[in-house]
């Protein structure tokens, strides 16, 4: 499948999106309306990691597609989304500044490793508490 879901940790808090070879947004979104049945199983907040590494590119409209990642797609959900594979002209066009989307009840923060992600929500989990 070109783009799956599943849970990235034990403790079913951080929901990752995994993109792979071709796919396109009506895939990516047809997945994420699936997973909300996931964040069912839970009753504690789920932040997002959109993995796009995987894939041979962004399909056309990315922009606007990119902004919808900080929605909250459930109650769950915290409505901010750390995401890896997106260049920097992307980033810079989305309006990110130093990786960084922040509209309010939607963030994103944009990074290149797996390990700058997991710090990215613990940053987010600490200023919540």
């Amino acid at each position: 499948m070109p783009f799956d879901f599943r849970w990235d940790n034990d403790d079913k808090t951080i929901m990752r999106y995994v993109a792979s070879g071709a796919w396109n947004w009506n895939e990516f979104h047809k997945n994420m309306r699936r997973s909300t049945l996931w964040f069912d199983q839970v009753s504690h907040p789920v932040d997002v990691i959109v993995d796009l590494r995987g894939g041979n590119k962004l399909p056309a409209g990315a922009i606007g597609h990119l902004r919808s990642l900080g929605t909250k797609i459930h109650a769950n959900s915290t409505g901010r989304a750390v995401i890896l594979g997106v260049d920097a002209e992307t980033q810079r066009k989305l309006g990110a500044v130093d990786g960084v989307y922040d509209a309010g009840e939607r963030q994103l923060r944009f990074v290149e490793t797996d390990e700058a992600a997991y710090r990215a929500i613990e940053g987010w989990r600490m200023n919540d508490r």
